[in-house]
């Protein structure tokens, strides 16, 4: 007996040539699309796909909600297409295998890819972090060299893409993911991988208040990223959630960042090894949190400008080890809370406004040194109207310290008493 359900056009689109696969019998054109019928939701859509993936050709999904319970895999050089994000979706449920590695997985090869595709998954009924349904990984790329994605939607899951392993050559268009755990995670590429946006933003997940209470509440990761031969991201957005470079140590080689911005008070940015050089950086906070909006522990650092603006209860910029070089921005905070805080390591800080209220009578530093050095040249504040209190304090004079040619404008510059080593005029 049939069941009657919504039924949708799987499109199967093979290049015989680029394949390198034997002619088919005679009559036959390969070049011609091959039809099969696949039943979208609510019908359990993944045989009908695992037998269409077997083929090995290029698959086309049109639009429609393509419920599925078990890992689907791309062989070698395999695409799936969709006709978008929102259109073409993948639906995961309780009922999904999960002793599963991820929904799709990619055997080893070249130049697999993925475009136009949507994986939403049901996270109805949580009502915490605890409750929060822990599915497999959205899509495992680990031993998957050259794979592209075009476009690419990941909405309610606890893990989105798998890249920890040989994923080198990677190269992504736009990858949108809402993810409660870790968005992307990329670990031991041997070649370059190239970026164009990674968006991190509660997709799906927004509309349910307690949904976004979890994915606020600072335990989400939009970017793991770790050892990569080479790393190349256009523009990283995220909202109320991190970024995190060697939090399993190691440094890597160079990762280079055009943009990052850092949105709602969930959003960190944490070096713990590593170069990473980032042309601009941006973060607006609320005042309800005392964790660092970015934490620096990395080898060399670079950000070319720097706009840290609303409020934190903690330091803003911390750096602990390692050196940042920060060439120009803007940095204020309307908490009366030290803004920027050098323990350890270096932070060569020039041409940036420090921009603490001017009406704010302040009772800490807005730049604090207490280990490390500070390297403060051509930096600048607005003069205090009714407020005033220090806007830098070395606290752990040093002679690689070097704080001059500042214009501090009214503010106060506090130095340890007796005999400096450091450099600390004219300011």
């Amino acid at each position: 007996m049939r069941l009657i359900c919504p039924i949708a056009s799987l499109t199967l689109l093979m290049l015989s040539a680029s394949l390198g696969r034997e002619p088919e019998p005679h009559g036959i054109d390969r070049d011609a699309p091959r039809t099969v019928d696949v039943p979208t939701s609510p019908v359990d859509a993944t045989p009908f796909l695992r037998s269409a993936l077997a083929s090995g050709r290029p698959l086309h999904l049109p639009v429609g909600d393509y419920r599925v319970t078990d890992t689907l895999t791309l062989a070698p050089g395999q695409r799936i297409e969709g006709d978008g994000v929102s259109s073409t979706r993948l639906l995961i449920g309780p009922d999904f295998n999960a002793a599963a590695p991820a929904i799709v997985t990619v055997a080893p090869g070249d130049a697999s890819g993925i475009d136009g595709i949507g994986f939403s998954f049901d996270q109805r009924g949580a009502q915490d972090r605890a409750t929060i349904r822990r599915y497999p990984w959205a899509l495992d790329i680990r031993s998957a060299t050259r794979f592209r994605i075009g476009r690419l939607r990941i909405s309610g899951a606890w893990n989105g893409i798998n890249a920890a392993g040989n994923a080198g050559g990677l190269d992504a268009g736009t990858v949108e993911i809402g993810a409660f755990n870790v968005g992307l995670a990329m670990d031991g590429l041997l070649d370059f991988a190239h970026v164009t946006t990674l968006h991190c933003w509660p997709f799906e997940i927004a509309q349910a208040p307690k949904l976004m209470a979890v994915y606020a509440d600072g335990g989400s990761t939009c970017a793991d990223i770790g050892r990569v031969d080479g790393l190349d991201v256009k523009s990283l957005d995220t909202f109320a959630s991190s970024v995190v470079f060697n939090a399993r140590g190691g440094d890597g080689a160079a990762r280079q960042i055009g943009q990052i911005q850092l949105d709602g008070d969930g959003a960190l940015l944490r070096v713990e090894a590593g170069d990473v050089q980032i042309g601009a950086l941006s973060s607006t906070k609320g005042a309800v949190r005392a964790v660092p909006v970015i934490e620096w522990r990395g080898r060399v650092g670079l950000i070319g400008s720097l706009r840290l603006w609303g409020g934190n209860l903690g330091p803003s910029l911390v750096v602990a080890d390692g050196t940042l070089n920060v060439s120009g921005g803007s940095v204020e905070n309307v908490a009366d809370t030290t803004a920027i805080d050098v323990r350890g390591g270096t932070l060569m800080l020039a041409n940036t406004l420090l921009a603490p209220l001017p009406n704010q009578i302040r009772t800490t530093p807005f730049v604090r040194q207490s280990g490390g050095a500070l390297h403060a040249v051509g930096n600048r504040a607005p003069g205090p109207s009714t407020g005033g209190g220090i806007l830098v304090a070395i606290t752990a004079d040093r002679p690689d310290t070097y704080v001059a040619f500042n214009a501090f404008n009214g503010w106060g510059f506090a130095k340890p008493a007796g005999k400096l080593r450091g450099t600390y005029a004219p300011n």
